[in-house]
C-alpha cells in the first residue's frame, strides 16, 4: 500500500506485504500459560524480523522509480508500442512519435498520467532529433567538401564521364542528406512546440486545481454538512472494521494476539531504551569546558534526534510487523495503522528535532542562540506544533481513504489554519526574541536588531495567516493548504540551507586554520590566504543560494522537467542578438584556464624549489626564468580559454586594432612600462636581490612585475618604481656582475705623527678582518696635509655588499683601538684667533686709524677704545 507525503499526501514510498501473513491459531484446550508463552515466542520472532527488515531497509539501495511506479510506467510502455530496446530511435520513429504526441495533445482529452508521460518523453525525442541533426549536418558538410574538390561543372558540358557520374552521385547523396537534415530540424521544432503546449496545459491544470472553489465556512450549511459527512465517515469506518474478515477470530486467537503485541511492545521498548542509552553514552552530547564548534553541535543535534526517534520507531515498527504477520494489516485496517504510525512518527520527529536544536538541558550544545527560558518556550511551542501536524496528517489521509466530502475538508482546513497561525504568532512573542532575563546584559544595538527582526517576522506571520484564512473563508481550501504547507516547507528548507552554509563556512575556516598552523614557522603569512578564503566563501554562498532556488522552485509548482529543460538550454547555449552564449562552454573555458594556470604555478614552484637551486644560476636569473614561465603560462591559459569558449582567435585582430587606437590616446605609459618590464627580464640590467640606487632611492630589488618594480629600502619600506624609469634613467647597481665592493675609511692623525707607523697599523687592521679580501689587496693612501691633521685613507675590498656599512664601522673600531695602543692622536680641528681692539671715529678713513697696542699675553686689555665705546 502506498504511503503519502506527511503534509501534501504525495506518494513517497511503497510498503510490501510480508509473505508470513498467516493467522496464528492455538488449540482452544491449551493452557493459558502455554498460550502466553507461545505469544511471547512469536513476539520475539517478530521483533527479530522487524530488526532485520530495518537493517535491510537501511543497507539495501532503494528501488528505481520506474520499478515503483507501476501505473504510469506501464501505460507509457504500452503507448510506446512495447519498445524497450536500448538502441536509439531512428528519424522515422521520432517523427512518428511526435505525430502521435501531436494527435493526443491536440485532442484535449489527455489524462494527468499521459500528460506527465509526454512531458518526460518529448525532451528525449528532441534530444534524439538533435543528435540526428548533428550527424546529418556533418554528413552534408563532408559531401559538400567532396563536391567542392571536383570543382564547378564546365559550362560547355564537356566533362569526363567518370567525373560526371561521380558528380551526379555526390549531388544525389547531398540532396538526400539535406532532406534528412530538414526532417530532423522539423522534428526538433515540433517537439519544442508540443513541449510548450504540454507545459501550458500542466500549468493550467495546476492552477485550476488550486483555484477550485468549495463551500465557505461562513455558511451555516457548511457546518451542517460537515457534521453529516463526519458521522458518515465514522459509520463507514466502523462498518468496515465490524465486517472485516480478519477480525473474526476466536477468543483464544485474540488472547494470543494481545499477548504477542504486549510482548512485542515490551521487548521493543526494552531494546530501544537499552540501545538508546548505549548510543547516548557513546555518541551523546557531553558537558565540555568550552562550547563545541558548529559542526560538532549540528552532528550532536542530528544524533540526538535519531536517538529520540529510536524508541517509538522501533516499538511501532515491531508492533506493525507483528500485526501484519498475524494477518490483521489488510484493507482499511492497514491504511489506518500506516497513517497512524506515520502521524506519530512525524510528531516524534518534530518534537525530537526541536529538543535537539533548543537543547534546554545542554546549553553548550544548543544550535539556536537563545537563553535557557527561551529554549524551553520554543520547545513547548514546537511540541504543540508536532501534535497538530501529526493530527493533520492522520485526518487528511484518512479523509481521503474514507472519501470525506468537501464540507469537512473546509472545516478541517479552517481549524488547521487557525491553529498554525496561533502557533506562528506565539513564536513572535517578545519573551522569545528579547527575553527579560537578558535585558540587562544585551547592548542597545542588538536589542534594536532583535526588535526589527521580530517586527518583520510578525508581519510575515500576519500576512501568511491572512492569506490562509482568507482563502478558506472564500472557499479556496486547496489554495489555503497549498500556501501554508509550501510556506512551512520553504521555511524548513531555508533553515537547513542556513545550517549547511554554517557548516561549510566553518569547514573552510578550519582548513585555513590548519594551513596557518602548518605555516607558523615561516617569516610571514602569505597575503593571498585571506583573499583566497574570501573568494572560496563567496563561491560557497553562491552555491548555497543556487541550491536553495533549485529546491524551492519545485515546492511552489515549478516542475523538475521544466526546470531541467531551462537549465539544459542555458548550459547548451542561448542566443543574445547574433551571438550564442553557452554557460557550459564558459564554465569549461574557465576550468581550463584555471587548470593551465595551476599547472603553470606548479611548474614555477618546481623550478623554484627543485630545478633552479641545483644550478649555478644566481637568484636574479632564477627569478627571471620563473617570471617568464608565468607569463608564458598566462598567455597559453588565456588562448586556450578563449578558443574553448568559442571565440574566433582571428577576431583578436579587431581587438588589437582597437587597442592600438587606445594606446595612441592614453595607454602609452602602461604599454611603455610593460615593454620595459619585458626588457628588464631579458636584458637583465637589474634582477631580484640587486642593490640599486635610482634617483633619491636605494635598496634591494624585491620583485619585478609587469608594470613596476618594487624596491625594499634599508628602512624596510617599499618603493614602487615604474619599469620605464630603469630603462630611461641612469641607475647604480652595486651587485650587477658581482657582490664585491670597495670600502673607504678616512683617517686623520695629528701633525708630527710617524706616518710609516700609521701606514703599517692601518694595513694590519685590514689584514686581520675576515671580511676583507686578500686580492685585491688593501692599501693605504696619504691624501694630504690638512690644517689640523694629516689625512690618510684605508681602502679595502669587502667580500659582499651586505657588509658595506658594518665593515666600515668595524674597521673604525679596530683603528681606534690600535691608535690608542700606539699613542697616536686623532686631533680636533685647530684654529688660531687673532683679536684686534681699537676705536673708529665716524667718517674716518681706514688708513687714518690710530695704531693700537696689542696687549701682552696674560694681561687684561683696557676697557673701551679710542672712540669711547
Amino acid at each position: 500500500m502506498g504511503a503519502r507525503d506527511p503534509i501534501d499526501g504525495e506518494p513517497v514510498f511503497v510498503t510490501a506485504r510480508s509473505p508470513f501473513a498467516a493467522p496464528i491459531r492455538a488449540p482452544i484446550h491449551a493452557p493459558i500459560g502455554d498460550q502466553f508463552r507461545a505469544a511471547i515466542r512469536q513476539g520475539l520472532y517478530a521483533s527479530l524480523l522487524a530488526l532485520v527488515c530495518a537493517l535491510a531497509a537501511v543497507v539495501l539501495p532503494a528501488q528505481p522509480a520506474s520499478a515503483q511506479s507501476g501505473g504510469s510506467g506501464g501505460q507509457a510502455a504500452q503507448a510506446d508500442g512495447g519498445d524497450t530496446a536500448p538502441e536509439p530511435l531512428t528519424l522515422e520513429e521520432v517523427l512518428r512519435r511526435t505525430e502521435q504526441a501531436a494527435q493526443e495533445i491536440g485532442s484535449g482529452l489527455l489524462s494527468d498520467d499521459r500528460l506527465s508521460y509526454w512531458r518526460q518523453r518529448l525532451p528525449q525525442l528532441r534530444q534524439r532529433a538533435a543528435a540526428i541533426e548533428a550527424a546529418a549536418k556533418a554528413e552534408v558538410e563532408s559531401t559538400q567538401r567532396l563536391l567542392d574538390a571536383l570543382g564547378p561543372a564546365p559550362e560547355d558540358g564537356r566533362e569526363p564521364r567518370p567525373v560526371a557520374m561521380e558528380r551526379d552521385r555526390l549531388q544525389q547523396q547531398l540532396n538526400a542528406q539535406q532532406a534528412r537534415l530538414k526532417q530532423a530540424q522539423l522534428a526538433i521544432a515540433r517537439a519544442d512546440e508540443l513541449l510548450n503546449q504540454v507545459q501550458a496545459a500542466t500549468r493550467q491544470r495546476f492552477t485550476n486545481r488550486l483555484l477550485v472553489r468549495g463551500p465557505s465556512p461562513l455558511s451555516p450549511d457548511t457546518w451542517v454538512r460537515a457534521s453529516e459527512q463526519l458521522t458518515g465517515s465514522l459509520a463507514r469506518l466502523y462498518s468496515v472494521i465490524a465486517t472485516s474478515e480478519q477480525l473474526k477470530r476466536e477468543r483464544a486467537d485474540w488472547n494470543n494476539i494481545a499477548g504477542g503485541a504486549l510482548a512485542i511492545v515490551l521487548v521493543g521498548l526494552g531494546v530501544a531504551f537499552l540501545l538508546r542509552r548505549v548510543l547516548l553514552r557513546r555518541f551523546g552530547r557531553k558537558p565540555q569546558a568550552e562550547p563545541p564548534p558548529t559542526l560538532v553541535r549540528l552532528t550532536g543535534a542530528l544524533l540526538h534526534t535519531l536517538f529520540y526517534l529510536l524508541v517509538p520507531g522501533l516499538a511501532m515498527g515491531a508492533l506493525y510487523a507483528y500485526l501484519e504477520t498475524v494477518g490483521l494489516m489488510q484493507g482499511l485496517l492497514d491504511e489506518l495503522a500506516l497513517n497512524t504510525a506515520l502521524a506519530v512518527a512525524f510528531a516524534f520527529l518534530i518534537d525530537g528535532l526541536a529538543r535537539a536544536v533548543t537543547a534546554p538541558e545542554a546549553a553548550d550544545w544548543r544550535v539556536l542562540p537563545v537563553s535557557d527560558p527561551c529554549a524551553v518556550r520554543v520547545g513547548r511551542i514546537a511540541r504543540i506544533g508536532a501534535i497538530v501536524f501529526g493530527a493533520d496528517i492522520l485526518l487528511v489521509r484518512m479523509g481521503r481513504v474514507l472519501h470525506a466530502g468537501e464540507a469537512i475538508a473546509v472545516v478541517h482546513h479552517l481549524l488547521f489554519g487557525l491553529t498554525v497561525s496561533v502557533l506562528l504568532l506565539a513564536l513572535t512573542r517578545r519573551d522569545i526574541w528579547q527575553p527579560p532575563e537578558l535585558d540587562g546584559v544585551t547592548d542597545e544595538a542588538r536589542q534594536v536588531r532583535r526588535r526589527k527582526a521580530r517586527t518583520w517576522a510578525a508581519m510575515g506571520v500576519l500576512a501568511l495567516s491572512a492569506s490562509v484564512l482568507g482563502s478558506v473563508l472564500l472557499g479556496y481550501f486547496e489554495l489555503s493548504r497549498y500556501i501554508i504547507t509550501r510556506t512551512i516547507l520553504t521555511g524548513v528548507l531555508i533553515g537547513l540551507l542556513l545550517l549547511l552554509h554554517a557548516v561549510a563556512r566553518e569547514g573552510i575556516s578550519a582548513i585555513f586554520r590548519m594551513t596557518r598552523l602548518r605555516s607558523t614557522g615561516r617569516r610571514q603569512e602569505d597575503s593571498t590566504t585571506p583573499i583566497l578564503q574570501f573568494w572560496i566563501g563567496a563561491g560557497v554562498d553562491m552555491l548555497v543560494v543556487a541550491l536553495g532556488v533549485l529546491l524551492a522552485l519545485p515546492l511552489w509548482g515549478v516542475e523538475w522537467n521544466d526546470l531541467w529543460a531551462l537549465l539544459l538550454g542555458a548550459l547548451m547555449g542561448f542566443q543574445v542578438g547574433g551571438v550564442t552564449i553557452s554557460l557550459l562552454d564558459l564554465a569549461f573555458a574557465i576550468a581550463l584556464f584555471v587548470v593551465v594556470l595551476s599547472i603553470t604555478r606548479v611548474i614555477q614552484r618546481t623550478l623554484d624549489t627543485r630545478v633552479l637551486p641545483q644550478t649555478r644560476l644566481d637568484i636574479g636569473v632564477r627569478e627571471s626564468l620563473r617570471t617568464f614561465t608565468g607569463y608564458v603560462g598566462l598567455i597559453l591559459a588565456g588562448l586556450v580559454a578563449l578558443s574553448t569558449a568559442g571565440l574566433n582567435l582571428s577576431n583578436l585582430a579587431i581587438v588589437a586594432g582597437a587597442l592600438s587606437v587606445g594606446i595612441g590616446f592614453g595607454l602609452q605609459a602602461i604599454v611603455n612600462n610593460f615593454v620595459s618590464g619585458l626588457i628588464l627580464l631579458f636584458e637583465r640590467p637589474i634582477k631580484v636581490g640587486d642593490w640599486v640606487v635610482i634617483g633619491a632611492h636605494q635598496g634591494y630589488i624585491k620583485r619585478i612585475r609587469v608594470r613596476s618594480t618594487e624596491i625594499e629600502t634599508f628602512d624596510m619600506s617599499s618603493v614602487i618604481v615604474p619599469n620605464s624609469d630603469f630603462i630611461s634613467q641612469s641607475i647604480i647597481n652595486w651587485t650587477h656582475t658581482n657582490r664585491v665592493c670597495r670600502v673607504i675609511v678616512p683617517v686623520h692623525v695629528a701633525h708630527g705623527t710617524d706616518t710609516q707607523q700609521v701606514h703599517d697599523l692601518l694595513l694590519q687592521v685590514a689584514r686581520e678582518h675576515p671580511q676583507v679580501l686578500r686580492m685585491p689587496e688593501a692599501h693605504v693612501l696619504f691624501m694630504s696635509f690638512g690644517e689640523s691633521a694629516l689625512h690618510f685613507e684605508l681602502r679595502v675590498f669587502a667580500r659582499d655588499t651586505d657588509y658595506f656599512l658594518s665593515l666600515a664601522s668595524e674597521l673604525r673600531f679596530a683603528i681606534d683601538q690600535k691608535f690608542r695602543e700606539a699613542g697616536i692622536v686623532i686631533p680636533y680641528p685647530q684654529r688660531d684667533l687673532h683679536i684686534r681692539t681699537g676705536t673708529m671715529e665716524h667718517g674716518r678713513a681706514r688708513g687714518d686709524r690710530p695704531e693700537t697696542s696689542i696687549p701682552e699675553p696674560g694681561t687684561t686689555p683696557a676697557s673701551g677704545g679710542p672712540d669711547g665705546d
